[in-house]
């Protein structure tokens, strides 16, 4: 944002950053309370849409992060902060440089685990209720009754081996499933 704008609107930089901040925090709330309840969360698509926001998210948060490093490390060499504490400025910028890059790279990480969850799921789909179960076509649960093997046989009717491809290890790492648009970040 230049200067220009600031003036016309009266609001400073450091103050539309710190919104932006606040606005990330509260959507993240939202999220959480979005995916809580059964309403929110109704097919393996929507995970795979929010898994894949996420990792945008935590790739950019990653970014945010080590900009405000590298803002801390130029001030200290311009010499404009000062600290209260005896030892001045320095001590505090590296261990804040220290801690951020460290944060980094727990963002790149998290990053990269939500893309090959994401990667994981982006062949499944929800099965439509099967018209020959009655509890099914009166929109109840025949949950409550069943056995956990009922339940597991009614959710897999094929055996699992013939739904996997052999269990030879991939040969080349997997890539973003859906829409690629990245590919997946390394770890360090």
């Amino acid at each position: 944002m230049d200067e220009s704008h600031s003036a016309r609107t009266g609001e400073r930089p450091d103050e539309r950053t710190e919104q932006f901040a606040s606005d990330l925090r509260e959507q993240a709330e939202n999220l959480n309370y979005a995916t809580l309840g059964p309403h929110g969360l109704t097919k393996p698509q929507t995970v795979h849409v929010v898994l894949g926001s996420l990792s945008e998210a935590a790739y950019g948060l990653g970014k945010t992060l080590d900009q405000m490093g590298e803002f801390l490390e130029e001030e200290l060499e311009a010499e404009r902060l000062v600290s209260g504490d005896e030892d001045g400025p320095e001590l505090g910028v590296s261990q804040a440089r220290d801690e951020l890059a460290e944060a980094v790279d727990h963002a790149q990480e998290l990053s990269n685990a939500l893309e090959r969850a994401r990667h994981a799921i982006g062949l499944l789909s929800t099965r439509e209720p099967s018209p020959a179960n009655p509890a099914e076509r009166r929109g109840q649960s025949a949950v409550a009754d069943a056995t956990p093997a009922a339940l597991a046989h009614a959710d897999a009717p094929m055996p699992i081996g013939k739904l996997l491809p052999s269990a030879e290890p991939l040969s080349t790492p997997p890539t973003r499933a859906l829409g690629a648009s990245r590919p997946l970040k390394p770890t360090l």
